[in-house]
């Protein structure tokens, strides 16, 4: 079994990609979208898969440590932490999906 995310190792790696986050916050501001360094990186760091249930790959972590990631990331560029935040805010829902997946309501008759 893996050990759990700290928020320090969390921090850490926003730490590491702080310099892109950086650089493309002006262009965030102007082009009103986030550059895609800085969506590169945080997928690299795996900062999308928070809030990911372990069962589907993600960090499942506490509320607080997602809350202080979020933070830190909003220091750098508010407008990364805001996307940050609202794209990783559906994924606790998976784990009440079946183990079938998918809803039914959604499902087509073959």
């Amino acid at each position: 079994m893996a050990a759990p995310v700290t928020v320090d190792a969390l921090l850490d790696r926003v730490r590491e990609i702080a310099p892109i986050i950086r650089e493309h916050a002006a262009s965030a501001e102007r082009e009103r979208r986030l550059a895609r360094p800085v969506v590169d990186a945080m997928v690299k760091t795996g900062l999308f898969r928070l809030w990911t249930p372990k069962a589907f790959g993600g960090l499942e972590v506490d509320p607080m440590t997602a809350f202080r990631v979020f933070e830190e990331v909003s220091r750098l560029d508010s407008a990364a932490g805001w996307n940050l935040q609202l794209a990783t805010g559906v994924a606790p829902n998976l784990a009440w999906f079946p183990d079938e997946g998918g809803c039914r309501d959604f499902q087509q008759d073959p």
